[in-house]
């Protein structure tokens, strides 16, 4: 059959119309076509069963064509203002999956994914829209595109999603910022204000939580910006009970600290703790204000500069736990961290 610019031509199988290992028993009996003039040979049965809006239409044929009686190949067609790529999307999740891949997201599929899921709203796909949300629910998107997963989250009215992204988000700076993507002109600048000060809350707590952990902050006090959870100082391993190595007393080398430098009389809590700690965990808490993620906690602080390396080497006694008490240290704030962080989401996007 020859065809014009003008002409429709057929949709990819199995919407092409020519029988497939699919639906070679179950010939379509319906066309719908796109906006960009692309035939979707479908099955009235199946388009009944996955949306309500089709159901309703079925059940009174003679009035769902505001286009006249349109018919090719004996087939009604319905036109649709659509463009060919949301129909493809959306009728591959309608129909019965033949693979798994079909329901899972890649970084490329979020482009047109918003135009995808305000069609499976229009026209009633109910349960492809849960199966949208679900599968933007994913690890690897939040981990690498959290800033456009919170904007899809928002706009597709998935409030777990929006705190959930709110929170991956925290794993890189605000400045700079993201790569610019089509949804961040669509959502509120009052959405983005709220993100940036979430931000800001976030890395203002995980910076004091590591201050006081290093002996800035002497006193116990609960953390600002919506987070119920105290300050805690973490002096010992929580599945030993042993002391960390920066706090025991005896046996320190010369430089290890703490220093006495003829200012006012520490604290008992301050004075115990190794200089070459205090220095690193003060690194760690300014690196938070950045970044104000749990992982940023086990990513620094496991990594300890030359200049401390040299102390700790020289100490025999830090020399032998500094390596397992810091990788154990940076576990029980990160966790710390996470929880104050998971608060303020909560408290700052319970209403998205």
């Amino acid at each position: 059959m020859s065809t014009t610019a003008s002409s429709p031509r057929d949709a990819p199988a199995p919407f092409s119309g020519v029988p497939d290992d699919r639906n070679d028993n179950r010939l379509p009996d319906f066309i719908l076509r796109s906006a960009d003039l692309v035939d979707f040979h479908v099955h009235k049965e199946i388009l009944k069963f996955a949306s309500e809006y089709f159901d309703s239409m079925f059940a009174f044929p003679a009035g769902f064509s505001s286009e006249g009686d349109l018919s090719r190949g004996g087939l009604q067609v319905l036109v649709l203002p659509e463009p060919s790529s949301v129909w493809l999307r959306l009728l591959s999740l309608a129909y019965p999956a033949t693979s798994a891949d079909q329901y899972t997201l890649t970084a490329p599929d979020l482009d047109g994914f918003w135009q995808v899921f305000q069609a499976a709203h229009k026209y009633q796909f109910i349960v492809v829209q849960t199966l949208l949300g679900t599968m933007l629910d994913n690890p690897l998107l939040l981990r690498t595109h959290p800033h456009r997963i919170f904007a899809l989250a928002r706009l597709c009215d998935l409030p777990h999603l929006v705190t959930k992204a709110a929170l991956a988000t925290l794993a890189y700076p605000l400045s700079p910022g993201p790569e610019e993507f089509p949804e961040m002109f669509l959502i509120s600048w009052a959405t983005v204000a709220k993100l940036q000060s979430f931000h800001h809350a976030c890395a203002r707590n995980a910076r004091r939580i590591a201050e006081y952990n290093a002996g800035v902050l002497d006193l116990p006090c609960p953390l600002r910006e919506g987070s119920k959870t105290l300050l805690a100082r973490h002096t010992r391993d929580e599945s030993t009970h042993l002391e960390f190595v920066w706090r025991v007393q005896a046996g320190h080398g010369m430089h290890c600290g703490p220093r006495a430098d003829g200012r006012r009389r520490a604290s008992p809590q301050r004075a115990c703790v190794r200089e070459w700690f205090k220095s690193h965990t003060a690194r760690v808490a300014e690196r938070l204000l950045l970044v104000p993620a749990g992982t940023t906690v086990t990513a620094v602080f496991t990594s300890v500069p030359p200049a401390e390396c040299a102390v700790i080497d020289a100490c025999a006694v830090c020399a032998r736990n500094a390596d397992r008490d810091l990788e154990t240290f940076a576990a029980q704030l990160k966790r710390h961290v996470d929880k104050a962080n998971d608060e303020i989401a909560q408290a700052t996007f319970a209403e998205e």
